[in-house]
């Protein structure tokens, strides 16, 4: 569902050309991956690949949270740092 928010405000605003990447790298990449979780479903089953498939969300989103954290806090001392030469 936020995926069509973002396509929806990226085409108000005028960036199309993102939101055609966007479009491909959501729906373009989704066949290949749905073909890797036939196969391991196949190998493992599907209860300990859909264990897995959380395990490594979860990752990704610990990663992101704290590379997120890091820009924030980067950005933020810039910001502190470049006020205290005025």
């Amino acid at each position: 569902m936020i995926q069509v928010f973002v396509l929806a405000l990226l085409v108000m605003t005028g960036h199309q050309h993102v939101a055609t990447f966007l479009l491909t790298a959501i729906f373009g990449m989704m066949p290949l991956g749905s073909v890797l979780v036939g196969y391991v479903s196949e190998q493992i089953a599907a209860p300990n690949t859909l264990l897995i498939e959380g395990a490594v969300g979860l990752l990704i989103a610990l990663i992101f949270r704290r590379v997120l954290l890091e820009r924030v806090f980067l950005r933020r001392a810039t910001v502190l740092s470049s006020d205290q030469l005025f």
